[in-house]
């Protein structure tokens, strides 16, 4: 009996793995180096917080990836989501007008991963079994 094809094919699945990989060096180097437009937005746990949901969600991530496992993109990518989500509304609520494209294309990167989440929850739907009707 032959294994069962792969949910997602491997060179997307490297694909994927390096821009959550890349996520997360952002992360870790948030963490290191304070992104001040975050810091000036938030209190000092709150902008440790969001860079902590950027290098844990991409490595969550980035494992789901490369070892085709659903659970690593199901949990990482909401934290990644909210990174992005967080990100753009302080671009965005910054009052200069040089903010209005960054905050929108950071948006676009938080609805793409809410895209990616909504597959992944779709074959972790699938991958589940289903209780019969009846017992």
């Amino acid at each position: 009996m032959s294994a069962p094809a792969p949910l997602v094919p491997p060179p997307h699945r490297l694909i994927l793995g390096l821009a959550y990989l890349l996520f997360a060096a952002a992360g870790a180097a948030s963490i290191l180096w304070r992104v001040q437009s975050v810091a000036h937005a938030t209190l000092p746990w709150q902008a440790l917080a969001w860079s902590g949901f950027f290098a844990l969600g991409g490595l969550l991530s980035t494992w789901g990836a490369l070892t085709d496992r659903w659970l690593g993109e199901l949990v990482g990518l909401p934290m990644l989501i909210t990174v992005f989500a967080f990100y753009s509304v302080v671009a965005l609520a910054s009052g200069r007008l040089t903010s209005v494209a960054g905050g929108c294309f950071l948006a676009g990167v938080a609805v793409f991963l809410h895209a990616r989440w909504r597959q992944v929850w779709s074959i972790r739907r699938m991958a589940m079994p289903h209780p019969h009707p009846g017992g």
